[in-house]
């Protein structure tokens, strides 16, 4: 069953925009899949490596495919919301990072290795690295 939904959450891969600043007009659209890779890549490093949380490869795929959906309807919510850019890139940042601590923080409800810290941490770190990926590219592109 859970492989059956792995495989639903990366046929819908297109049609998911992973974080909130994406879904603004002035950030293409085909940098969903960088931020997807990115977020994975740095929470898998963060909670094996870093804060010594062991999780599977798919429970941690799982995990990243959740909170960027749920931050992609979210965003799709708060798309027409009329600000300037600056201010719904950070509105979007912190949004993305209290929604997807939020989340991360129900898949460890019963996890007593894992801190509330540590998680805010990660998503923090995860949101940011890319939020700044996505700023970058869109600048050079």
């Amino acid at each position: 069953m859970k492989k059956y939904f792995l495989l639903l959450i990366f046929l819908l891969i297109p049609l998911i925009s992973a974080d909130l600043i994406v879904t603004y007009p002035d950030i293409q659209l085909h940098l969903f899949p960088v931020v997807l890779i990115v977020e994975f890549i740095a929470f898998l490093i963060l909670t094996d490596k870093v804060f010594k949380i062991k999780l599977s490869f798919w429970k941690s795929l799982l995990i990243i495919a959740v909170v960027n959906i749920i931050t992609s309807i979210i965003g799709l919510l708060i798309y027409f919301i009329n600000v300037q850019f600056i201010y719904g890139v950070l509105i979007a940042f912190v949004l993305s990072v209290i929604i997807e601590f939020g989340v991360i923080l129900l898949f460890f409800i019963n996890n007593k290795n894992a801190k509330k810290i540590n998680l805010f941490w990660i998503s923090l770190i995860i949101n940011a690295l890319s939020y700044l990926i996505v700023l970058i590219i869109d600048y050079y592109l």
